[in-house]
């Protein structure tokens, strides 16, 4: 949606299409001003931003998947 309002904003202006989308001018501007300066960030946002850049986020999704299997197998036959 930001990159929607980013690509027509200088046809239609920011806060038009904010009437028609479901998202605020504040929120839209707020998102701007973190791509600008990744200082602005949250720290839950820096994390996932550096897993991401690193790759390692790919490597605990394929974790987190197999922790679900075994949980699932562990459900079905709890003696093993």
């Amino acid at each position: 949606m930001i990159r929607f309002v980013e690509d027509h904003r200088d046809a239609h202006g920011v806060e038009p299409i904010c009437r028609v989308l479901p998202i605020a001018p504040a929120t839209f501007y707020d998102h701007l001003a973190k791509r600008a300066d990744p200082s602005r960030l949250s720290d839950r946002a820096k994390h996932e931003r550096i897993l991401r850049q690193s790759g390692l986020d790919k490597r605990r999704e394929t974790i987190m998947a197999f922790a679900e299997v075994d949980r699932f197998c562990r459900h079905k036959n709890p003696h093993t």
